[in-house]
């Protein structure tokens, strides 16, 4: 296991990775600097001078050259594979969904997208374990890991994907995690992130492999900035990142990352991505050169948005941005042509009256999920001062109101939380199957944590308004969670989802309390009940992921 570690002193080298003392001696170099490993083993360099790593003169042997041919075939056939197995399950999920009511009944429950099931095979688990040091030396000599290996992270990452976006990357981007040249495609600091909360989105074998990972997106990130390389490839490397980290419960340490991401993303413009031009006046990125890649910017943007103000609602932080200062429109069209018209509406168009922002039911699910966590954020902040703000506050309380009925609007809009076949004229009319996923509970659950917050601290105090308020919404997120102990799906929770399950907890214990204390017993055993659903959804998602549940 200690030949996992790779040392922090030593650097992998960028570009000839061949010492010429290796060189000479036909033989594999790690490319570490300043001395590479077999220079230091065979006490090559008496000197005490570093390798030298120089490429003038040198020329490829034939075998060098017969390999890379190979890698690239092998890389081009596995992204030839990729892009039929996408195509032939197009049918199940869509890039850009219209209504999530119109997901297909086909899709499976609790995966985002249309991923084989996972599993480990022995083999590869022999090599994270260290019983095949042929295969295993990958991560020794700083080449890229095996195809097989590969291919298992990137269905991992892909079926886990719906924590941090709802718009699905496009086959042309998990295709590109496949070619093994630094050169092109992603930038490797970000193949190595997405690689990296792979192996923790599945404990067990694979977490043997997340020190690699972790230090190689680090250094990759750290070449990225000082070289202004494919910053947007930077900026999404680093959101993932602060995802890893909220993963894995280091949420002090994720919510700083947020707010680093947040600002840098700024400086590149994403925050007021918005027709015609679709960049900002000044930017370290320069004007997208194509309708995916504005797509590819918002994607990114709403990613990076979500991460930081769910961190500041769950940490109670000060944002890094106000959401006025926030321009980028929530979804762009699927039809570039007339956009310049349209009204462009981003968060503070949630808290216009008349704006039509709360109207979700038209909206892409990544559009859904962000106006969803605009709302708790907001409602977080205006909840914990609702204690101590007194009624002659009028500022005060019309923003609490606007927030209150904001909530309401997007709940009353939401699709149905459970999957229904899309209506078609001229075909029979198919029965909802009655189950959920992720698209469709996640946007329900963010909205009643956004009551929640709104009125706990006020419910605590004893207003009996706001005591109501927690209980309705409280009830409407164990539908979700009752379907989701029915088929399953604590595996899919994320780590905010155990935040707002918590959040429920509080409120059904604090109405239990007050019934015991009131002596109607009656009602008190009928909140046991819904405690116990709660314990047992917390227990089945501390199992898979030894999640700290936060005393918010």
């Amino acid at each position: 296991m200690e030949d996992l570690v790779l040392s922090a002193e030593k650097t992998p080298f960028e570009g000839q990775s061949t010492c010429t003392t290796c060189r000479k001696k036909r033989r594999r170099c790690d490319g570490f600097q300043p001395r590479c490993t077999l220079c230091v083993r065979n006490n090559e360099r008496d000197d005490g001078l570093p390798c030298d790593y120089t490429t003038l003169g040198a020329r490829k042997g034939r075998l060098e050259l017969l390999q890379e041919k190979i890698l690239r075939l092998e890389a081009q056939i596995r992204r030839l594979q990729y892009e039929s197995r996408m195509r032939g399950s197009s049918a199940a999920i869509s890039h850009r969904f219209l209504h999530i009511t119109a997901l297909p009944a086909s899709i499976s429950v609790g995966s985002p997208s249309p991923v084989i099931s996972f599993e480990v095979p022995p083999h590869v688990q022999l090599l994270l374990i260290g019983f095949d040091p042929l295969i295993g030396s990958w991560w020794k000599t700083n080449e890229a890991p095996p195809s097989g290996l590969v291919n298992i992270l990137i269905e991992s990452f892909m079926e886990f994907e719906h924590h941090h976006t709802h718009d699905p990357r496009p086959p042309s981007f998990y295709s590109s995690l496949y070619d093994p040249n630094p050169q092109v495609g992603l930038h490797p600091a970000l193949r190595n992130t997405i690689l990296l909360l792979a192996c923790a989105y599945r404990p067990g074998p694979l977490t043997a492999l997340e020190p690699v990972f972790l230090r190689n997106a680090t250094y990759y990130l750290a070449q990225s900035l000082a070289r202004a390389d494919r910053l947007l490839d930077y900026i999404e490397a680093y959101t993932l990142l602060t995802a890893y980290y909220v993963h894995k419960d280091r949420f002090r340490q994720a919510v700083h990352n947020g707010g680093v991401a947040m600002l840098f993303a700024a400086a590149c413009g994403l925050h007021t991505l918005r027709p015609p031009e679709w960049s900002g006046k000044s930017s370290l990125l320069p004007p997208p050169r194509s309708r995916a890649e504005i797509r590819r910017r918002v994607r990114v943007w709403w990613m990076v948005y979500t991460l930081n103000r769910l961190g500041s609602a769950t940490m109670n932080t000060h944002i890094d941005m106000e959401d006025e200062k926030i321009l980028t429109i929530w979804d762009p069209p699927s039809d570039f042509r007339g956009s310049e018209k349209a009204p462009s509406k981003s968060v503070s168009s949630l808290f216009i009256r008349g704006s039509g922002a709360t109207s979700v039911y038209d909206d892409s699910a990544n559009a859904i999920r962000s106006k969803c966590v605009a709302l708790v954020y907001r409602a977080t902040y205006l909840g914990l001062d609702a204690v101590s703000a007194p009624e002659s506050d009028r500022i005060f309380w019309e923003k609490f109101q606007t927030v209150e009925r904001a909530i309401h609007e997007v709940a009353s809009s939401l699709p149905s939380i459970f999957e229904e076949p899309r209506y078609e004229a001229g075909i029979a009319h198919v029965k909802s199957n009655k189950k959920t996923n992720y698209y469709t509970s996640c946007p329900h659950l963010l909205a009643c944590d956004a009551m929640v917050s709104l009125h706990f601290k006020r419910a605590c105090a004893g207003n009996a308004t706001s005591l109501n308020a927690c209980i309705d919404a409280s009830r409407k997120v164990m539908l979700a969670i009752r379907q989701t102990l029915k088929q399953n799906m604590c595996i899919s929770a994320s780590a905010y989802d155990i935040v707002a399950w918590t959040r429920v907890f509080r409120v059904f214990a604090t109405e239990y309390d007050r019934l015991i204390a009131a002596g109607d017993v009656d009602k008190a055993q009928v909140v046991i009940s819904e405690l116990k659903v709660l314990s047992k959804a917390l227990k089945q998602r501390a199992a898979t992921s030894k999640v700290q549940y936060l005393q918010t």
